[in-house]
């Protein structure tokens, strides 16, 4: 009966041991899961600030673009009221012709057809930015804004068409 007893009281403890070794190990396993999770949730978080970090930086890069197409558009205006025709070059308009509005904005064209042609390139942003004019009434211009290279374009200007695949 002693003996019976002891062996029950054993097998009870051997139990309680392996109930308690499960226990821990499952508070482990639970444990790693959570660092994983987290692990995760840190690298997911790192890479979405890192993009709107990314579309902060082309948005600053986009609005001094536009501001720099902005002077040339009120030039470009000026010009053709004096004038009667549209220019063919930023030197027509008084510029270098190696101006830009920006240390950020890489370089600014004007074509034979009055296209303005904006190239982005600095260490955060790039893109091409393409003002295309359009006389109306020989007085007014009216522009159309395309970009064949900032396929997110339409969150920086609203009125600019991506054009590329």
């Amino acid at each position: 009966m002693k003996t019976n007893t002891l062996l029950s009281i054993i097998i009870v403890l051997l139990i309680i041991l392996i109930g308690l070794f499960i226990y821990l190990f499952s508070g482990q396993a639970e444990k790693q899961a959570i660092n994983h999770i987290e692990q995760e949730l840190n690298a997911k978080n790192e890479e979405k600030m890192a993009q709107i970090k990314q579309i902060a930086f082309d948005h600053e890069s986009i609005q001094l673009a536009k501001a720099g197409f902005e002077q040339i558009r009120m030039d470009m205006q000026h010009y053709l009221f004096d004038r009667g025709e549209l220019p063919k070059s930023l030197v027509d308009l008084n510029l270098p012709p190696n101006w830009t509005p920006s240390s950020k904005i890489k370089s600014v064209k004007l074509d034979n057809h009055s296209v303005v042609t904006i190239h982005i390139d600095n260490a955060q942003s790039k893109g091409t930015l393409i003002f295309t004019p359009t006389i109306h009434q020989d007085s007014y211009i009216d522009w159309s804004c395309t970009t064949p290279d900032i396929k997110d374009i339409g969150l920086h200007l609203p009125t600019c068409e991506y054009t590329g695949k």
